[in-house]
């Protein structure tokens, strides 16, 4: 996208109300380069450097760099409680599951949005795993969560989301450290 469009494209959205977060949200959705998004926010909204960081971190949350490193299932565990209110009880081993399904559909999507049929398999797989026939609202307020945690990006759709550093990093620890070796539930007790 040249940048004259991109410009354009959200001074409209600005001039309509919309925050320098909305815009640089939109941006990224429209797969303008992180770069590029912080030039349109600096731009539209005369921020520093420092300020448009702000905004960005409002968005997404902390980068991968900030985040520290997890080396254990315990860490996971302790990252998930902290983040995402996890606890353990019930159907722990399925709340991670779930989780871990629906945090690699939405990477990938955005990794396939080159090629139009894994796109929509991804798309298709995303709606069968939040179960979105059968609770539409519920998956919807899932996908509500997980974007309020920093963990994705949503558009206006249930399955227009891709994942945020937060989410990357989640993941990683889980295809990592889940399940747990034997026995490492009952130590954490």
């Amino acid at each position: 996208m040249a940048q004259e469009e991109s410009f354009s494209r959200y001074s409209a959205r600005r001039a309509n109300g919309a925050s320098a977060q909305d815009v640089y949200s939109r941006a990224r959705q429209d797969g303008v380069a992180k770069i590029d998004a912080i030039r349109v926010l600096r731009s539209l909204y005369s921020l520093s450097l420092a300020q448009a960081n702000e905004i960005i971190y409002s968005v997404e949350g902390p980068s991968l760099g900030q985040l520290p490193v997890l080396r254990s299932y315990a860490d996971l565990e302790r990252v998930l409680k902290e983040e995402l209110g996890y606890c353990g009880c019930a159907a722990y081993s399925q709340a991670i599951e779930v989780l871990r399904d629906v945090l690699r559909l939405a990477r990938g999507r955005e990794e396939s949005v080159k090629d139009s049929a894994a796109f929509q398999q991804a798309s298709e797989a995303l709606l069968q795993r939040l179960a979105y026939g059968q609770a539409p609202g519920l998956a919807t307020w899932f996908l509500y969560f997980l974007e309020y945690r920093g963990l994705i990006w949503h558009g206006w759709r249930a399955t227009d989301c891709g994942l945020m550093d937060k989410g990357r990093w989640i993941l990683e620890a889980i295809e990592r450290f889940y399940p747990p070796p034997q026995g490492a539930e009952e130590a954490d007790d």
